[in-house]
C-alpha cells in the first residue's frame, strides 16, 4: 500500500517514472485541449461564482493565464513552463506590478501617467524574473495587468498567487496521465551534448526532447566509437539513430529503477 502510494506521489507530484516516447501529436493535442480547458473553467468559475470574490469585484480571470495554459498544457517539456517559473513567475511580477502602480497613484496626474506605470512595471518585472531564474512570459503580461487594468488593488496579488497555484495543481494532474511533467521543480537540467571533444551548446540532439531525460541525466555524442550507458549519462557516437536512442534510454531507465529499488 505504501509502495502505491509512493508511486502515485511519485508520479503525479515529481512527474517520475518512465517518459513516455512517440506519444501522437492528435493525443498530445487531446489531453492539451483537456488540460487548458480544465485550467481556464476552474478559474472562471471560482472567481465568478463565488460570493466572496463577487463582492470584491474580482475579475472572472487574470488574462495572462490564458497565456499560461497555452505554456503549461501545450509546452510541456518548455524550461518556461516549470512550476517554479509558471508560480514565482507570476507572484512576483504581480507584486511588482501592484507596488509601482500604488507609488504612481500618490501622485494627481496618476491617470496621464499611467502609461509609465505599465511599461516600467514589465520591465522591472523582466529584469527580476531574469535574476531569480523565475522567467514565464505571461509574467509580463501580469505585471503590465497590475498597472493597466487592476481595480482591486493589493488584493491582486493573491487573486493571482492562488491563480497559478491552480494552474500548476491541474497541470499535476492532467500532464502526468500520458505524459510526464514537470521536468523540474526547482534547479533546470543542464544537458551537455559535445562533438569532437568541444561542446558546441546545450541542444539536444535531432529527435531528443528534453522532457525524455531525467533532471539530472546528460546525452554526450562521442566522436569515438563508444558507447557508455549509466543512470546519469548516457554517451554514443553521434551517428547512431533515433531507434538506437531510444533503446539506450530504455537501458538507462531500468538502471535508474534498479537503483531506486
Amino acid at each position: 500500500m505504501m509502495n502505491i502510494a509512493k508511486s502515485v506521489a511519485g508520479r503525479f507530484i515529481l512527474g517520475s517514472g518512465s517518459r513516455p516516447t512517440g506519444l501522437p501529436q492528435w493525443r498530445i493535442s487531446i489531453w492539451s485541449f483537456i488540460g487548458a480547458f480544465t485550467c481556464i473553467t476552474v478559474l472562471e468559475l471560482l472567481f465568478s461564482r463565488t460570493p466572496a470574490f463577487e463582492n470584491a469585484n474580482v475579475p472572472m480571470i487574470v488574462g495572462s493565464f490564458g497565456a499560461s495554459a497555452v505554456l503549461l498544457y501545450g509546452s510541456i517539456e518548455s524550461p518556461l513552463s516549470q512550476p517554479r517559473n509558471c508560480f514565482f513567475g507570476h507572484v512576483l511580477c504581480a507584486i511588482i506590478g501592484v507596488c509601482i502602480t500604488a507609488l504612481f497613484q500618490l501622485s494627481p496626474n496618476f491617470d496621464s501617467l499611467r502609461w509609465l506605470a505599465g511599461s516600467l512595471s514589465m520591465a522591472v518585472a523582466l529584469v527580476v524574473m531574469q535574476y531569480t531564474g523565475t522567467v514565464h512570459p505571461p509574467g509580463g503580461a501580469t505585471a503590465l495587468i497590475a498597472a493597466s487594468q487592476n481595480d482591486i488593488g493589493w488584493l491582486y496579488i493573491g487573486i493571482v498567487a492562488l491563480s497559478a497555484a491552480i494552474t500548476v495543481t491541474i497541470a499535476l494532474l492532467i500532464n502526468n496521465i500520458e505524459r510526464r511533467w514537470p521536468v523540474c521543480w526547482w534547479t533546470p537540467k543542464k544537458i551537455i551534448i559535445t562533438n569532437n571533444d568541444e561542446t558546441i551548446g546545450q541542444t539536444l540532439p535531432s529527435g531528443v526532447s528534453s522532457h525524455e531525460l531525467s533532471p539530472q541525466s546528460s546525452i554526450t555524442m562521442s566522436p569515438t566509437q563508444r558507447i557508455v550507458v549509466s543512470p546519469s549519462e548516457i554517451i554514443l557516437p553521434a551517428h547512431f539513430s533515433q531507434e538506437d536512442r531510444d533503446f539506450l534510454k530504455s537501458l538507462q531507465e531500468r538502471l535508474a529503477e534498479d537503483r531506486s529499488n
